[in-house]
């Protein structure tokens, strides 16, 4: 596929979401399945980026 970039789509709010999540991914080992189901759920978003952050706690 080519075209512009994911990153380039997403709004700024969209890219801070990801930004956090990836920081929090990077500190827990091993990752929980709805972490990684919430994180690679490309194409639809996190209504509630609170509950995102829950979930990573």
């Amino acid at each position: 596929m080519t075209g512009t970039p994911l990153w380039e789509l997403l709004g700024e709010e969209e890219r801070q979401l990801l930004r956090l999540l990836r920081s929090m991914l990077d500190r827990i080992d091993p990752v929980p399945v709805e972490v990684l189901r919430a994180a690679t759920s490309l194409g639809q978003r996190i209504a509630d980026p609170w509950a995102a952050m829950r979930l990573v706690s």
